[in-house]
Protein backbone atom coordinates (compact mmCIF):
# COMPACT_ATOMS: atom_id res chain seq x y z
CA UNK A 1 0.00 0.00 0.00
CA UNK A 2 1.15 3.37 -0.68
CA UNK A 3 2.84 5.56 2.26
CA UNK A 4 0.10 7.83 3.89
CA UNK A 5 2.91 10.89 3.32
CA UNK A 6 6.13 11.35 3.50
CA UNK A 7 7.84 14.84 4.83
CA UNK A 8 10.70 15.87 2.97
CA UNK A 9 13.27 19.02 2.39
CA UNK A 10 14.38 20.41 -0.81
CA UNK A 11 15.55 23.18 -2.94
CA UNK A 12 14.26 24.22 -6.28
CA UNK A 13 16.88 24.52 -9.47
CA UNK A 14 17.06 26.64 -12.43
CA UNK A 15 17.65 24.97 -16.10
CA UNK A 16 21.37 24.85 -15.45
CA UNK A 17 20.96 22.55 -12.01
CA UNK A 18 22.02 25.65 -9.74
CA UNK A 19 20.16 26.31 -6.49
CA UNK A 20 17.81 28.75 -6.28
CA UNK A 21 17.78 29.17 -2.53
CA UNK A 22 20.35 28.77 0.15
CA UNK A 23 18.22 26.97 2.97
CA UNK A 24 16.03 23.70 2.15
CA UNK A 25 12.43 24.30 1.56
CA UNK A 26 9.77 21.80 3.14
CA UNK A 27 8.01 19.21 0.71
CA UNK A 28 5.35 16.66 1.43
CA UNK A 29 3.82 13.91 -0.73
CA UNK A 30 0.69 12.36 0.14
CA UNK A 31 -2.55 10.76 -1.19
CA UNK A 32 -4.64 13.95 -0.71
CA UNK A 33 -2.97 16.50 -1.33
CA UNK A 34 -0.42 15.23 -3.59
CA UNK A 35 3.06 16.35 -4.06
CA UNK A 36 3.01 19.86 -1.90
CA UNK A 37 6.19 22.05 -2.15
CA UNK A 38 6.28 24.69 0.25
CA UNK A 39 2.66 25.86 0.68
CA UNK A 40 1.56 24.92 -2.81
CA UNK A 41 -0.13 21.49 -3.46
CA UNK A 42 0.26 19.71 -7.02
CA UNK A 43 -2.93 16.91 -7.17
CA UNK A 44 -1.37 13.60 -8.35
CA UNK A 45 -3.41 13.65 -11.25
CA UNK A 46 -1.72 17.10 -12.58
CA UNK A 47 1.78 14.82 -12.53
CA UNK A 48 2.68 12.87 -15.55
CA UNK A 49 6.29 11.24 -14.49
CA UNK A 50 9.14 11.09 -12.33
CA UNK A 51 12.68 11.19 -13.25
CA UNK A 52 15.42 10.81 -10.68
CA UNK A 53 18.86 11.51 -11.26
CA UNK A 54 20.57 11.15 -7.79
CA UNK A 55 19.09 13.43 -5.61
CA UNK A 56 17.59 15.54 -8.31
CA UNK A 57 13.78 15.16 -9.43
CA UNK A 58 12.18 16.15 -12.67
CA UNK A 59 8.59 16.29 -12.22
CA UNK A 60 6.72 16.11 -15.25
CA UNK A 61 3.33 18.64 -14.79
CA UNK A 62 0.72 18.40 -17.57
CA UNK A 63 1.01 21.01 -20.15
CA UNK A 64 -0.93 24.77 -19.69
CA UNK A 65 -1.73 23.98 -15.57
CA UNK A 66 -2.42 27.18 -13.94
CA UNK A 67 -0.12 26.89 -10.85
CA UNK A 68 0.27 29.31 -8.33
CA UNK A 69 2.94 32.44 -9.39
CA UNK A 70 5.64 31.81 -6.86
CA UNK A 71 5.31 27.99 -8.11
CA UNK A 72 5.43 28.69 -11.98
CA UNK A 73 8.14 30.59 -11.93
CA UNK A 74 9.98 27.46 -11.18
CA UNK A 75 9.27 25.47 -14.36
CA UNK A 76 11.75 25.21 -16.25
CA UNK A 77 11.76 27.52 -19.95
CA UNK A 78 9.62 26.05 -22.70
CA UNK A 79 8.77 22.84 -20.52
CA UNK A 80 6.45 21.53 -18.00
CA UNK A 81 9.13 20.30 -15.78
CA UNK A 82 9.77 21.43 -12.17
CA UNK A 83 13.74 20.21 -10.87
CA UNK A 84 13.79 20.20 -7.50
CA UNK A 85 17.45 18.37 -5.49
CA UNK A 86 16.11 16.67 -2.45
CA UNK A 87 17.91 17.17 0.68
CA UNK A 88 19.29 14.38 3.39
CA UNK A 89 19.45 11.74 0.95
CA UNK A 90 15.63 11.27 0.12
CA UNK A 91 15.30 11.32 -3.35
CA UNK A 92 14.50 7.68 -4.42
CA UNK A 93 12.18 7.73 -1.05
CA UNK A 94 10.29 10.97 -2.35
CA UNK A 95 10.24 9.75 -5.91
CA UNK A 96 8.60 6.09 -4.97
CA UNK A 97 6.37 8.22 -2.68
CA UNK A 98 4.94 10.14 -5.44
CA UNK A 99 4.74 7.22 -7.87
CA UNK A 100 2.99 5.06 -5.68
CA UNK A 101 -0.29 7.47 -4.96
CA UNK A 102 0.20 8.12 -8.82
CA UNK A 103 0.27 4.37 -10.00
CA UNK A 104 -2.57 3.94 -7.78
CA UNK A 105 -4.72 6.63 -9.25
CA UNK A 106 -3.51 4.89 -12.79
CA UNK A 107 -4.55 1.23 -11.70
CA UNK A 108 -8.02 2.43 -10.03
CA UNK A 109 -8.58 4.27 -13.67
CA UNK A 110 -7.89 1.06 -15.57
CA UNK A 111 -10.11 -0.64 -12.87
CA UNK A 112 -13.21 1.21 -14.51
CA UNK A 113 -12.41 0.73 -17.66
CA UNK A 114 -12.67 -2.89 -17.22
CA UNK A 115 -15.33 -3.34 -15.06
CA UNK A 116 -17.35 -1.09 -17.36
CA UNK A 117 -16.68 -3.53 -19.79
CA UNK A 118 -17.66 -6.12 -17.58
CA UNK A 119 -14.87 -7.96 -17.43
CA UNK A 120 -13.69 -6.47 -13.85
CA UNK A 121 -12.65 -10.20 -12.61
CA UNK A 122 -9.91 -10.32 -15.45
CA UNK A 123 -8.21 -7.17 -13.85
CA UNK A 124 -4.59 -8.21 -12.35
CA UNK A 125 -1.92 -5.93 -10.79
CA UNK A 126 1.50 -6.21 -8.76
CA UNK A 127 3.48 -4.11 -6.84
CA UNK A 128 7.21 -3.84 -7.53
CA UNK A 129 9.65 -5.14 -5.13
CA UNK A 130 11.94 -2.06 -5.34
CA UNK A 131 9.49 1.17 -5.17
CA UNK A 132 5.99 -0.47 -4.45
CA UNK A 133 4.13 1.34 -7.10
CA UNK A 134 1.57 -0.76 -8.91
CA UNK A 135 1.64 -2.04 -12.29
CA UNK A 136 -1.30 -3.24 -14.69
CA UNK A 137 -0.63 -6.62 -15.25
CA UNK A 138 -3.60 -7.93 -17.10
CA UNK A 139 -2.45 -8.36 -20.80
CA UNK A 140 0.78 -9.30 -19.15
CA UNK A 141 1.77 -13.02 -19.38
CA UNK A 142 5.10 -13.33 -19.65
CA UNK A 143 7.80 -14.56 -17.20
CA UNK A 144 9.32 -10.76 -16.37
CA UNK A 145 7.75 -7.29 -15.75
CA UNK A 146 9.41 -3.56 -16.07
CA UNK A 147 8.66 -1.39 -13.51
CA UNK A 148 7.71 1.74 -15.42
CA UNK A 149 8.29 3.65 -12.33
CA UNK A 150 11.36 2.56 -11.14
CA UNK A 151 12.58 0.66 -14.89
CA UNK A 152 13.61 -2.28 -12.54
CA UNK A 153 12.96 -6.07 -13.90
CA UNK A 154 11.25 -8.76 -11.29
CA UNK A 155 8.59 -12.21 -12.14
CA UNK A 156 5.47 -12.76 -11.51
CA UNK A 157 6.87 -13.98 -7.99
CA UNK A 158 8.33 -10.22 -7.35
CA UNK A 159 12.03 -11.54 -7.27
CA UNK A 160 14.65 -9.44 -8.84
CA UNK A 161 17.26 -10.63 -11.56
CA UNK A 162 20.31 -11.18 -9.79
CA UNK A 163 21.78 -7.85 -8.82
CA UNK A 164 19.38 -5.94 -11.26
CA UNK A 165 19.28 -3.14 -8.89
CA UNK A 166 22.38 -1.81 -10.31
CA UNK A 167 21.79 -2.84 -13.47
CA UNK A 168 19.74 -0.11 -16.26
CA UNK A 169 20.11 1.42 -19.50
CA UNK A 170 22.99 3.45 -19.60
CA UNK A 171 22.35 7.31 -20.20
CA UNK A 172 25.43 7.82 -22.30
CA UNK A 173 25.59 4.67 -24.41
CA UNK A 174 22.39 3.45 -24.20
CA UNK A 175 22.92 -0.29 -23.72
CA UNK A 176 22.45 -2.08 -20.63
CA UNK A 177 24.98 -2.82 -17.68
CA UNK A 178 25.84 -2.22 -14.45
CA UNK A 179 25.82 1.61 -13.94
CA UNK A 180 27.74 3.35 -11.04
CA UNK A 181 28.60 6.87 -10.02
CA UNK A 182 32.32 7.35 -11.76
CA UNK A 183 34.69 9.90 -11.05
CA UNK A 184 36.07 11.88 -14.32
CA UNK A 185 39.29 13.78 -13.83
CA UNK A 186 41.14 15.46 -16.37
CA UNK A 187 44.11 17.07 -15.12
CA UNK A 188 47.08 17.45 -17.72
CA UNK A 189 49.00 20.40 -20.41
CA UNK A 190 50.30 19.37 -23.64
CA UNK A 191 52.00 20.53 -26.76
CA UNK A 192 48.45 20.98 -28.14
CA UNK A 193 46.05 20.58 -25.48
CA UNK A 194 45.38 20.70 -21.93
CA UNK A 195 42.32 20.39 -19.19
CA UNK A 196 41.66 20.65 -15.80
CA UNK A 197 38.46 19.31 -14.66
CA UNK A 198 36.68 17.16 -11.94
CA UNK A 199 33.80 15.86 -11.96
CA UNK A 200 31.19 12.32 -12.01
CA UNK A 201 29.08 10.62 -13.80
CA UNK A 202 26.80 7.78 -14.08
CA UNK A 203 27.13 5.49 -16.52
CA UNK A 204 27.82 1.51 -17.18
CA UNK A 205 31.17 -0.11 -17.26
CA UNK A 206 31.81 -0.22 -20.30
CA UNK A 207 31.61 3.72 -20.48
CA UNK A 208 33.68 3.83 -17.85
CA UNK A 209 36.55 1.83 -19.59
CA UNK A 210 36.12 4.73 -22.27
CA UNK A 211 37.01 7.05 -20.08
CA UNK A 212 39.95 5.24 -18.22
CA UNK A 213 41.32 4.68 -21.80
CA UNK A 214 41.49 8.34 -23.02
CA UNK A 215 42.57 9.83 -19.32
CA UNK A 216 44.83 7.23 -18.11
CA UNK A 217 48.23 8.08 -20.22
CA UNK A 218 47.44 11.74 -19.97
CA UNK A 219 47.00 12.22 -16.82
CA UNK A 220 50.03 10.09 -15.48
CA UNK A 221 52.00 12.20 -16.74
CA UNK A 222 51.59 14.97 -14.07
CA UNK A 223 50.08 12.32 -11.55
CA UNK A 224 47.05 14.42 -9.99
CA UNK A 225 44.45 12.99 -11.69
CA UNK A 226 46.10 9.18 -11.95
CA UNK A 227 44.41 8.66 -8.44
CA UNK A 228 40.84 9.39 -9.60
CA UNK A 229 41.53 7.45 -12.93
CA UNK A 230 43.11 4.00 -10.88
CA UNK A 231 40.08 4.56 -8.47
CA UNK A 232 37.99 4.66 -11.59
CA UNK A 233 39.61 1.06 -13.26
CA UNK A 234 39.01 -0.21 -9.35
CA UNK A 235 35.33 -0.20 -9.63
CA UNK A 236 35.49 -1.51 -13.01
CA UNK A 237 36.94 -4.80 -11.29
CA UNK A 238 34.21 -4.80 -8.23
CA UNK A 239 32.16 -7.51 -7.50
CA UNK A 240 29.89 -7.45 -11.21
CA UNK A 241 26.86 -10.25 -11.89
CA UNK A 242 28.50 -13.86 -12.64
CA UNK A 243 26.26 -14.15 -15.52
CA UNK A 244 27.21 -10.85 -16.94
CA UNK A 245 31.01 -10.52 -16.38
CA UNK A 246 31.93 -10.28 -20.11
CA UNK A 247 29.01 -7.26 -20.48
CA UNK A 248 31.26 -4.35 -20.39
CA UNK A 249 33.49 -5.82 -22.81
CA UNK A 250 30.95 -7.60 -25.85
CA UNK A 251 29.27 -3.98 -25.36
CA UNK A 252 32.43 -2.18 -26.10
CA UNK A 253 33.49 -4.06 -29.41
CA UNK A 254 29.73 -4.09 -30.47
CA UNK A 255 29.84 -0.34 -30.17
CA UNK A 256 33.30 -0.58 -32.14
CA UNK A 257 32.26 -2.38 -34.99
CA UNK A 258 33.32 -5.68 -33.82
CA UNK A 259 30.59 -7.83 -34.04
CA UNK A 260 32.62 -10.84 -34.42
CA UNK A 261 34.20 -11.21 -31.35
CA UNK A 262 30.95 -9.17 -29.44
CA UNK A 263 28.87 -12.43 -31.23
CA UNK A 264 31.40 -14.84 -29.07
CA UNK A 265 31.26 -12.91 -26.12
CA UNK A 266 27.08 -12.68 -26.06
CA UNK A 267 27.09 -16.11 -26.92
CA UNK A 268 28.94 -17.14 -24.46
CA UNK A 269 26.80 -15.00 -21.86
CA UNK A 270 24.10 -16.39 -23.10
CA UNK A 271 24.59 -20.25 -22.48
CA UNK A 272 24.56 -19.30 -18.89
CA UNK A 273 21.24 -17.68 -18.75
CA UNK A 274 19.15 -17.88 -22.37
CA UNK A 275 16.10 -15.62 -20.37
CA UNK A 276 18.01 -12.60 -19.54
CA UNK A 277 15.73 -10.05 -20.52
CA UNK A 278 18.52 -7.19 -20.57
CA UNK A 279 21.45 -9.45 -22.00
CA UNK A 280 18.63 -10.03 -24.87
CA UNK A 281 18.08 -6.42 -25.23
CA UNK A 282 21.73 -5.61 -25.77
CA UNK A 283 22.38 -8.64 -27.91
CA UNK A 284 19.68 -7.03 -30.41
CA UNK A 285 20.86 -3.43 -29.92
CA UNK A 286 24.64 -4.47 -31.27
CA UNK A 287 23.22 -5.98 -34.19
CA UNK A 288 20.83 -3.05 -35.19
CA UNK A 289 24.26 -0.98 -34.71
CA UNK A 290 25.95 -2.89 -36.70
CA UNK A 291 23.69 -3.28 -39.75
CA UNK A 292 21.78 -6.85 -38.86
CA UNK A 293 18.60 -5.53 -37.98
CA UNK A 294 16.34 -8.96 -39.03
CA UNK A 295 18.91 -10.54 -36.27
CA UNK A 296 18.50 -7.45 -34.20
CA UNK A 297 14.55 -7.72 -34.12
CA UNK A 298 14.97 -12.04 -33.61
CA UNK A 299 16.52 -10.67 -30.00
CA UNK A 300 14.54 -7.82 -29.34
CA UNK A 301 11.14 -9.71 -30.45
CA UNK A 302 12.91 -12.60 -27.92
CA UNK A 303 12.80 -9.66 -24.97
CA UNK A 304 8.77 -9.11 -25.62
CA UNK A 305 8.56 -12.75 -25.17
CA UNK A 306 9.93 -13.10 -21.71
CA UNK A 307 9.27 -9.61 -20.42
CA UNK A 308 6.01 -8.14 -22.69
CA UNK A 309 6.18 -4.36 -21.29
CA UNK A 310 10.00 -3.98 -21.61
CA UNK A 311 9.55 -0.20 -22.84
CA UNK A 312 13.49 -0.09 -23.97
CA UNK A 313 12.76 -2.48 -26.43
CA UNK A 314 9.66 -2.32 -27.21
CA UNK A 315 10.29 1.78 -28.48
CA UNK A 316 12.79 0.33 -30.70
CA UNK A 317 10.64 -1.96 -32.15
CA UNK A 318 8.05 0.82 -32.46
CA UNK A 319 10.35 3.19 -34.40
CA UNK A 320 11.43 0.25 -37.14
CA UNK A 321 7.93 -1.49 -37.27
CA UNK A 322 6.68 0.13 -40.72
CA UNK A 323 10.27 0.36 -42.01
CA UNK A 324 11.49 -1.83 -45.06
CA UNK A 325 14.61 -3.32 -42.69
CA UNK A 326 11.69 -5.04 -40.85
CA UNK A 327 9.51 -5.70 -44.52
CA UNK A 328 12.44 -7.26 -46.32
Amino acid sequence: MPSSYLNFRFHFLNEEGKKQSIIPLNGRADGESGLRLTEYAIPIEDIVHVYRHQEKLAVILKPYLALPKNLAVNVLPETSALLIEVADGFAFNVKSAIDQHLSRLHIAQARMRWEAEGKGKLFRTITCPVCEATTDTTAIFSEYIYCHYCTTIFNQYRQLLLKSEQYNICPRCNYYGRLQMYPEVRFFWLPKEKEFSFGENYICDTCAGRTYDETIWRNALYLVGLPFTLYLKYMMSKEQDPILTEMAQANRLAQDGNMVEADVLYSAMLLRNANHPGLLYNYGLAWLHNNEPKKAFNYLSRVLELCYNYEPAREILEIYKDTEIIRN
